[in-house]
């Protein structure tokens, strides 16, 4: 549900700032976004299944750690996801300005 939750999330956080209904249609969701950065559908749509499989099967390993352990292992996933998609993005995108380029796409006001 990692997926599903970030994209609703990322989308209703946009368009608010953006003064745009929230419940509209559009093409600024994450598989949107992703193509926009230079992937083909097809690896946008495997990119989104695979980050999909792996926070699944994260959660049902952390449902036998104690709290304590769970979030820090929350937080680990959380800044190495951040980390992975910057370093991702800065290949695909084959400019310098790379994080530019990104932050423009992921929290563009059109």
């Amino acid at each position: 549900m990692g997926v599903p939750i970030f994209d609703t999330t990322l989308i209703v956080v946009s368009r608010l700032r953006r003064k745009k209904p929230f419940y509209r249609a559009g093409k600024d969701h994450t598989y949107h976004r992703l193509v926009k950065l230079g992937l083909d559908p097809n690896r946008a749509t495997l990119t989104m299944q695979f980050t999909a499989g792996f926070l699944g099967c994260l959660a049902f390993i952390t449902l036998s750690l104690p709290p304590l352990a769970a979030n820090i292992v929350f937080f680990a996933c959380l800044i190495g996801g951040f980390l992975v998609s910057l370093t991702w993005i800065a290949r695909g995108c084959g400019r310098t300005n790379y994080f530019h380029r990104a932050i423009e796409i992921f929290w563009a006001r059109k």
